[in-house]
């Protein structure tokens, strides 16, 4: 008869520390998921700061247009003619692919650019309806 009043006080206590760890468990990965809740600490800090933001975005990008553009060296060797003297060439030679592909390029891109300005203005319209909504709540 003891026996059995302690297993059933040994379950019950068991069943006290199962709900309380379930509880704790349930209290760190809430907290787990709100520290690791990065786009909506980003969205916050935008819309706190937006000036800042901007200004942060115009400096990056203004010291990321001043960066020089790689210059690569190219050596070119000329043979030497019968005569001893290097012959040197008027006129570089052209690369016809890449002017080809090139102007396929621009004329693609003018066919669809009212397809994408079309794309992208409803996609700031949809960006601006939920930061209205947001606002309102």
């Amino acid at each position: 008869m003891a026996h059995s009043q302690d297993h059933e006080k040994r379950i019950s206590e068991l069943i006290a520390a199962a709900g309380n760890s379930r509880s704790a468990l349930t209290s760190y990965s809430t907290n787990l998921r709100n520290a690791l809740d990065f786009c909506g600490k980003f969205e916050n800090a935008v819309r706190s700061h937006p000036s800042i933001w901007v200004g942060a975005a115009t400096a990056v990008g203004w010291f990321i247009s001043q960066i020089p553009a790689r210059r690569k060296k190219v050596y070119v060797t000329v043979p030497e003619t019968s005569k001893g003297t290097a012959k040197i060439a008027s006129k570089p030679t052209r690369a016809p692919k890449k002017g080809l592909i090139l102007a396929a390029t621009g004329l693609a891109f003018q066919f669809l650019r009212p397809t994408l300005q079309r794309l992208v203005t409803e996609q700031v319209n949809e960006w601006t309806d939920k930061l209205r909504h947001r606002k309102k709540r």
